[in-house]
Formats: C-alpha cells, sequence, structure tokens
C-alpha cells in the first residue's frame, strides 16, 4: 500500500461530499455568524487583560462552544484557540513592559482568566474539563489553519475524532 492509498483511506468520510454546494447554500448565515462572534470576541490592540471585556469574551466563547449548533460550536473552538492565544501575548506583552505584575506563566493566566469567566467554583473537576475544551479547540484550530471557514466541510466523524479523553 502507497502513502497516498493510506492517506484517502484515514480521510474518506472526514469531509463533506458536498461541502462546496454546503458553503455556498449557507454563505449568508456563515458570515452573519462568523461576522458576529468576531466583533463580540475580538479585543482593540490597546485593551489590557484586567479589561471586563476580556471576560465577557471568554463567556461569549464558552457559551459558542457549548452550543448544541454544531457550526456554531467549531467555529467557536477555533476562535477561542486564536482568543486565547492573543491573550496569552498581551499578557506577556504586559509583563514584560511592567504595566500588569502578575506572577505565573501567560499561558497559565489565560487559562485562569477563562476558568473565571465561566463563574463556577474552581474545581478538580472543572480544570480536567477546561483542559479537554482548550486540547478539542486547538484541534478544530489546527485542521482549519489559516482559514477558519473551512471547519464546515468537515464531518460528524472528524467531530467524533476531535473528542478528547
Amino acid at each position: 500500500m502507497g502513502t497516498a492509498y493510506v492517506t484517502n483511506a484515514l480521510a474518506e468520510g472526514l469531509i463533506r461530499g458536498d461541502a462546496k454546494r454546503y458553503f455556498v447554500d449557507n454563505l449568508e448565515e456563515i458570515f452573519n455568524f462568523w461576522t458576529l462572534l468576531l466583533s463580540k470576541t475580538t479585543l482593540p490592540p490597546d485593551t489590557r487583560s484586567t479589561d471586563p471585556s476580556v471576560a465577557a469574551a471568554l463567556c461569549e466563547l464558552d457559551q459558542t462552544i457549548a452550543s448544541s449548533n454544531p457550526l456554531a460550536a467549531r467555529l467557536g473552538s477555533v476562535q477561542f484557540t486564536r482568543f486565547i492565544a492573543s491573550l496569552q501575548q498581551r499578557i506577556k506583552s504586559e509583563r514584560q513592559s511592567g504595566r500588569v505584575l502578575r506572577r505565573g506563566k501567560s499561558d497559565s493566566m489565560a487559562i485562569t482568566m477563562y476558568i473565571s469567566a465561566r463563574g463556577a467554583p474552581t474545581n478538580a473537576q472543572l480544570k480536567q474539563d477546561t483542559g479537554r475544551q482548550i486540547r478539542r479547540s486547538k484541534r478544530w484550530a489546527d485542521l482549519a489553519g489559516a482559514s477558519p471557514l473551512l471547519v464546515i466541510t468537515y464531518t460528524d466523524k472528524a467531530a467524533s475524532i476531535m473528542q478528547v479523553s
């Protein structure tokens, strides 16, 4: 068996057979959802990590990821990964410039901010669930690459692969 055969066998069933048609038929809905999500979860460059809009954006992303709409959950997962990376960079930059005095790594601080934004009491189970959510979101973001809207082309079979135990 050649590499191409193995790759095709693994990939079979992961991408919708009607991906182009589905995208065209749902373009307006997808565009409206994505632009609304970005408007709620993209922070202006001068926003500090301690600004209340950060927690509001994290709550919005958490609700979107928990949506029963698979398209919304996938796009929310991609934006969540992008948002967390941006927040980590923002925290690091603030610390280096002396604007915010915090201890710890920017990665763990961003995750702590996410857990706090969820509003639930922190416990071991919540930390595990958060870790799973972060890994699942990163998988969707990696799969989408530079084109977040590509997540709509994947099937439920692909979604099941994204699940993290």
